[in-house]
């Protein structure tokens, strides 16, 4: 659709009026960045948590589990997260406990967990790129520039 000449001057004028002022950020982008913030700021605070269960997924997982029995009952599986009650477990003063059983379960380490740990401590494994076409190389193009002499 053609603009008249009167149309144009008009949006110049309003053009010069309004609008972001340079240099000056997108809402969206100003918000964008604040949550970044804030979740950057999260994870700052819980590193150590989070690095350590990393490792945890890295070298996997044991659970100790006591199932309570007492009165001719069995009850399910309890995940003992009591530290004391793993401790005296471990140090073996649980064997002679008539009314529980406990046993351990595992699980395997995750391989994305130790690939990120290691990229990030020991830097990324050197990644090539196949550029050819099905495992043969590629020709190389000659180019040829003809000008007005030739």
């Amino acid at each position: 659709m053609a603009k008249t000449e009167k149309q144009t001057k008009a949006n110049q004028a309003n053009g010069k009026l309004g609008g972001r002022p340079k240099g000056r950020k997108n809402n969206k982008t100003i918000e964008r960045e604040k949550e970044l913030e804030y979740i950057q700021s999260r994870v700052v605070a819980a590193k150590q948590e989070l690095i350590s269960a990393q490792i945890h997924l890295g070298t996997g997982v044991s659970y100790l589990y006591k199932i309570e029995s007492g009165k001719g009952k069995t009850r399910k599986p309890k995940l003992v997260k009591s530290k004391g009650e793993i401790e005296k477990y471990l140090a073996g003063d649980c064997k002679g406990d008539p009314d529980n059983y406990y046993f351990i379960t595992t699980d395997k380490p995750e391989s994305r967990s130790i690939d990120s740990l290691l990229d990030r401590t020991v830097g990324k494994a050197q990644q090539s790129v196949d550029v050819t076409s099905k495992g043969e190389s590629l020709t190389p193009l000659l180019v040829k520039i003809i000008g007005k002499d030739e």
